[in-house]
């Protein structure tokens, strides 16, 4: 007898798939040249992949308005191209590069405080 939650418009087993292991990567990038009215959001729908982990933008506390830089960290799988992601950025006017931590920031303090 089949399971009948797994066979919900009776396909065969659904649950199949979900066991198929993807490579995954995950990508931080820097983002330049944006307007002042930007927002995480747009970042998120110029990159056009599946999971966005987390999106930011630099910001003018006073005057309340993007500084032109911002961050966006995803998660590709094997499926998605990090060039066409990059080149969605560029055909905007915004120039993009992978994220380079600083040397000289302690990363194991900030981690080990967050626990």
């Amino acid at each position: 007898m089949k399971d009948l939650s797994s066979d919900i418009l009776g396909t065969g087993n659904n649950l199949s798939r979900y066991n198929e292991i993807k490579q995954t990567t995950i990508v931080d990038l820097d983002v330049a040249g944006l307007p002042e009215h930007a927002q995480p959001d747009d970042l998120k729908k110029i990159s056009g992949v599946k999971h966005v982990i987390n999106a930011t933008i630099e910001q003018d506390t006073i005057r309340n308005i993007c500084t032109g830089n911002g961050r966006i960290k995803i998660r590709i799988t094997e499926d998605e191209d990090l060039d066409s992601i990059k080149l969605g950025y560029i055909k905007q006017g915004y120039s993009i590069r992978e994220h380079e931590e600083n040397p000289k920031k302690k990363t194991e303090f900030s981690q080990q405080m967050s626990l």
